[in-house]
């Protein structure tokens, strides 16, 4: 008798947390549950776009090979040519530099009642 009293009140106490649980998911849980579910869904979505647009890729490359040379021949060339615009830029800096400081002491001597 003992026994049954117990289990039955183990029982009530067991449905009563179950329901309290469950109201809890109801009310924090569920909300979240369908957001995280919503961007499931987009996510799915961009990946299969992603995966065409690379199958897409892959096959352009497949149809005409000589692009991805072409490609790295011409990052080549602009590496080259930027490298060459640094080059000139920092020779122009130091020509204006240097006229700057010829400029600078001829203006000194001048001063000065030198004569160069």
């Amino acid at each position: 008798m003992w026994a049954k009293h117990k289990t039955r009140r183990q029982l009530r106490e067991t449905s009563d947390r179950f329901d309290n649980s469950l109201e809890t998911w109801e009310r924090t849980g569920r909300p979240y549950a369908h957001q995280l579910e919503a961007l499931r869904e987009q996510l799915a979505s961009k990946a299969a776009e992603l995966e065409q647009g690379q199958r897409a890729h892959d096959a352009f490359l497949a149809e005409h090979p000589e692009v991805s040379r072409r490609l790295s021949e011409l990052d080549r060339a602009i590496e080259h040519e930027q490298y060459l615009e640094r080059h000139r830029s920092f020779e122009l800096l130091l020509q204006r530099e240097q006229a700057r400081h010829l400029g600078v002491s001829h203006e000194l001597d001048s001063g000065l009642g030198i004569d160069l």
